[in-house]
């Protein structure tokens, strides 16, 4: 999850169960892979899951976690296909829009607009919609994701003998009560960010699944994700779970998390980072954790001391 930044090497070790060491086989396993797939920098996880030998099922089995269970989301990363979801999937639409409605920004309905592809492209695109066929004949599920030039997602479909294109809209409602469809682009980066979240919150609250979310709070609202984030965490029936980074200090709270929940993440002289945890420090149920951490009692905050002798005024920046 994190990776030093430095030149320095590092070895990589297995470490294997008694039972390992004691089978008949074990040391022979254990020279091939020590010599043949164990490499500086490089996991073997994958490779030893491919092995077809029993003393490596807890192996394998750690890899398949890591392969169906983990899902990692970064700051930019966009779920794919959330249209066609929208419309083929009646109770996670309905999910989809109620949780949109009790955020408060303004979307009460969300659209998928549906055409063929023909009446998408038009007749002055069709060497454009000609190689959009051909990418999605070749795609094994029949569903090809892509992107406009502004960014916003498109969803190509084969359904029965029709190709469609979908697009998802939201809809508000103006002063008297009339609605009013927007497109993504209009929508607020917060809002759409929200949107992006959906099939992760749902999948979170009723499946096995891990999902990690970096800077969960981009674009959202301090007091929105602070609610949502505590929903989360007083639900006792959510299925999976969620581990996030942040940078919003109004999450450091008790009444949210327990001390073995929240870690801070801390860079040292040489680019490297600790990774510790709030346990590690004697801390009272009631103490303000948020106070503690910004004066810097935790560390995991930025050394500012350069800053204060920086003189910008000296530099000439007159063109």
């Amino acid at each position: 999850m994190f990776e030093r930044s430095t030149d320095e090497k590092f070895k990589t070790t297995l470490t294997f169960s008694d039972k390992f060491e004691k089978h008949p086989e074990g040391p022979i396993l254990k020279g091939i892979l020590e010599n043949n797939l164990v490499k500086h920098n490089k996991t073997s996880l994958k490779i030893l899951a491919k092995l077809d030998n029993p003393l490596l099922m807890d192996t394998k089995r750690a890899y398949e976690w890591f392969e169906n269970n983990l899902v990692i989301i970064s700051p930019t990363m966009k779920p794919s296909g959330l249209a066609h979801k929208l419309d083929v999937d009646a109770e996670f639409h309905r999910y989809a829009e109620q949780i949109m409605c009790t955020f408060s920004v303004g979307i009460k309905k969300l659209q998928v607009i549906k055409k063929p592809i023909q009446a998408f492209f038009g007749d002055d695109n069709k060497d454009e919609m000609e190689t959009l066929m051909q990418k999605l004949a070749e795609s094994s599920s029949g569903i090809l994701g892509l992107r406009t030039n502004s960014g916003e997602e498109l969803v190509a479909v084969q359904e029965e003998d029709t190709v469609v294109i979908k697009q998802l809209k939201t809809e508000h409602v103006d002063k008297n009560g009339q609605a009013v469809v927007f497109d993504l682009l209009e929508e607020s980066d917060g809002s759409v960010r929200l949107m992006d979240y959906l099939p992760a919150f749902k999948d979170v609250l009723t499946k096995d699944m891990t999902y990690f979310i970096d800077e969960i709070e981009r674009s959202i609202h301090p007091i929105l994700i602070k609610e949502l984030l505590g929903k989360f965490s007083a639900d006792d029936g959510s299925k999976g779970q969620l581990i996030f980074t942040t940078h919003e200090s109004n999450l450091l709270d008790q009444e949210l998390f327990r001390l073995d929940e929240i870690w801070f993440a801390e860079k040292d002289s040489l680019g490297g980072t600790d990774l510790y945890s709030l346990c590690d420090f004697k801390v009272h149920n009631t103490i303000d954790i948020r106070k503690g951490y910004l004066s810097g009692r935790y560390g995991a905050i930025p050394f500012l001391a350069n800053l204060k002798d920086l003189n910008w005024d000296a530099y000439d920046f007159k063109e």
